[in-house]
Parts: structure tokens; C-alpha cells; sequence
């Protein structure tokens, strides 16, 4: 799946770091989403800080959507609207 939108809030926490997001959605709503990412360590060797993503920017996010068809999923690939691609640290490979 791919979204897009406002970032709300990133938590930095074992085992993984959480991305909330605001996503309008067919009807004009706004939802907030939750999107899993890598562990800390990963991200951090990837180049990722505290910084990285700040609360407002707007992003597109690609991953995987919740099986159970929440508001929640796991990042494969984020991008900014500079173009700047941020590895989102879930296993490609599945």
C-alpha cells in the first residue's frame, strides 16, 4: 500500500519505532494511522536520527497494511516531498 500524509507524532522505542500519521481518506476524513518501523539500531546505522522526521512534514509512506484492516501498518520505504527516499527498516524479503 502506499499514503499520504501529515506526520503526527515518531516514537523511538524498543523494539521498533513508531510513525503516526493523519491520512484524509476517500471520504474526506482525516484518519490517524500508525505504521511500524525498524528497530532503533537499524535506523540509526541507516543514517536515521531524531530529526529525520518531524512532526508536520509531509510524507508518502509504502509498506504493508495491518491484516486485520486497521489504521496500522509497517514501513517498507518513506519519501519526503524533497524527494529524498528513508529506508523504513522492515525485512524486504518476505
Amino acid at each position: 500500500m502506499e499514503v499520504s500524509g501529515t506526520v503526527t507524532k515518531v516514537e523511538w522505542t524498543n523494539p521498533h519505532i513508531w510513525l503516526y500519521m493523519d491520512i484524509e481518506n476517500a471520504e474526506g476524513e482525516i484518519e490517524n494511522w500508525s505504521f511500524e518501523m525498524g528497530s532503533v539500531n537499524t535506523l540509526v546505522r541507516r543514517g536515521w536520527s531524531h530529526d529525520s522526521l518531524e512532526v508536520g512534514t509531509a510524507v508518502n509512506v509504502a509498506g504493508w497494511r495491518a491484516r486485520d484492516g486497521t489504521q496500522r501498518g509497517a514501513v517498507r520505504e518513506i519519501m519526503l516531498a524533497s524527494g529524498e527516499r528513508l529506508f523504513g527498516g522492515q525485512d524486504t524479503s518476505r
